[in-house]
């Protein structure tokens, strides 16, 4: 996945004090996340990961109603750590929130200590969970994928972040126990990788979720020849989504934007990213959709998604978008 790349090495250097930390107490088969790495000595007690996987994740630390939860799906990665001794559990908290806010990371929810307002126990009866019992390394709770280190302490904490860009979605959720090995905290990661597109192209169930959740979406698979505004042929599948979705939903309209990296003239970007705009209209209007309904706009590359002193960064900041209008 393209966003490990992006984060790991500084999330790595807060936490490890080399990139190939294996740690003799470890248990077989274990091994940190690409995404983030553990707290310095710690060891790995438990280790788990599926292909696909659907957990519901907090959003909020009163008692959660399932319209609460982030229903998140994709491949999912388990593992707990036994902290160092006498490492507080704060210290473990706050250094996780640095980390993933330095590497851009959004935090959605937290929670610290056991009562409210701000105690994390209201998460737990909702889950009504127990990790401790005899079965807690021989499966995971009632069978299912749902879990996260919460287990009552006064100085638990618990933490929900979120890493997006235009590909993928990563949730990282961090419970820490101070109670959980003795004079050792135990420190539970869950990981969710979420896949947006699949080899460049989005599916019409994805189309129409972004554009309901976030009125507008970045379409990569419009495709045009280079310095100019003529279309691809792999560019009908994409192209084919917007007019489903336009016939779909009648009283909708929609700005066709096109967005250019920095590389070359502005001027020249300008007007090539404004040409494109135009082209996309010019198919849909073909197929079916009224011209009144769609505005053409060229932004060039005043809109970056990313840096463009990368490759990778400008081939994402090459894109159509296609955003409601009131």
């Amino acid at each position: 996945m393209k966003m490990k790349n992006k984060f790991f090495s500084l999330l790595t250097i807060l936490f490890l004090s080399n990139i190939a930390v294996i740690n003799a107490q470890d248990i077989a088969g274990s091994k940190d996340h690409d995404i983030i790495g553990r707290y310095p000595n710690s060891e790995i007690k438990y280790y788990y990961q599926k292909e696909y996987a659907e957990l519901d994740l907090p959003q909020t630390v009163n008692e959660a109603k399932p319209g609460d939860l982030i229903s998140a799906k994709g491949k999912h990665t388990s593992i707990l750590y036994a902290a160092p001794q006498n490492v507080s559990p704060l210290e473990i908290f706050r250094n996780y929130e640095n980390a993933i806010k330095k590497a851009n990371g959004e935090i959605v929810f937290t929670c610290r200590g056991k009562y409210a307002p701000d105690g994390c126990d209201d998460y737990n009866k909702y889950y009504a969970l127990s990790f401790f019992d005899a079965n807690y390394y021989k499966k995971r709770y009632n069978n299912t994928d749902q879990y996260v280190l919460m287990n009552g302490s006064d100085d638990q904490a618990f933490l929900l972040a979120l890493f997006e860009d235009a590909t993928s979605k990563i949730y990282v959720e961090i419970g820490i126990d101070g109670d959980a090995f003795g004079a050792q905290a135990g420190i539970q990661l869950e990981i969710i990788e979420e896949v947006k597109m699949k080899d460049g192209l989005i599916s019409a169930t994805l189309f129409e979720e972004e554009m309901n959740k976030n009125g507008k979406i970045a379409l990569y698979g419009i495709l045009f020849e280079t310095g100019k505004a003529t279309l691809m042929d792999a560019s009908k599948h994409e192209l084919s989504l917007i007019v489903e979705y336009l016939k779909n939903h009648p009283t909708v309209n929609i700005y066709v934007v096109g967005h250019t990296d920095d590389t070359g003239s502005l001027d020249l970007n300008m007007e090539l990213s404004e040409q494109r705009a135009n082209a996309v209209v010019a198919y849909l209007t073909a197929n079916g959709l009224s011209e009144s309904r769609l505005r053409a706009e060229g932004v060039g590359p005043f809109a970056p998604v990313t840096t463009n002193e990368s490759e990778k960064g400008r081939k994402l900041n090459r894109r159509v978008e296609i955003v409601k209008r009131l």
